[in-house]
């Protein structure tokens, strides 16, 4: 591979930027808003409520007032590291909000879905396939459904 030597001592000098780098102005988002997004999208995932692509397209419209295209949102989990797209386990809106009342509020690391039968873990027949954002470091991935 040849390089010109000019390219190289442009780097070196900072002239040339990295493609992260160049690209960085014009995303939809500045970094702040990003990392606020980020911040939602933890939060609605420990809280069994987490959001689809449509869904967080529509956060990025309520941060920046300019709604994102169809394919924003597998870029910006591609972007963030933290962010992963999964399949949600059910968790009965009833048995959520008598855990709720019962515990004063169950810290989302103590939250699991289990009864009689056992813990679910499949979406069964009814599932469409539908593919929500988790954060990584969330290993129980819930959906409040009934």
């Amino acid at each position: 591979l040849q390089v010109k030597r000019t390219t190289l001592s442009d780097r070196a000098r900072g002239a040339h930027k990295s493609r992260a780098e160049a690209y960085e102005k014009r995303r939809l988002l500045t970094n702040v808003e990003e990392k606020t997004l980020l911040d939602w999208c933890d939060h609605s995932s420990a809280m069994a409520k987490p959001m689809d692509g449509s869904k967080l397209r529509g956060r990025a419209l309520s941060v920046k007032g300019v709604y994102p295209g169809k394919n924003w949102a597998r870029r910006f989990i591609k972007r963030h590291p933290t962010l992963v797209f999964g399949k949600p386990s059910g968790l009965d809106p009833n048995r959520w909000s008598d855990l709720e009342d019962k515990y004063g509020g169950i810290p989302p690391e103590h939250q699991w879905n289990m009864d009689e039968k056992g813990i679910q873990l499949g979406g069964g027949r009814k599932n469409n396939g539908r593919k929500f954002i988790f954060t990584r470091h969330h290993k129980n991935r819930y959906r409040i459904r009934s």
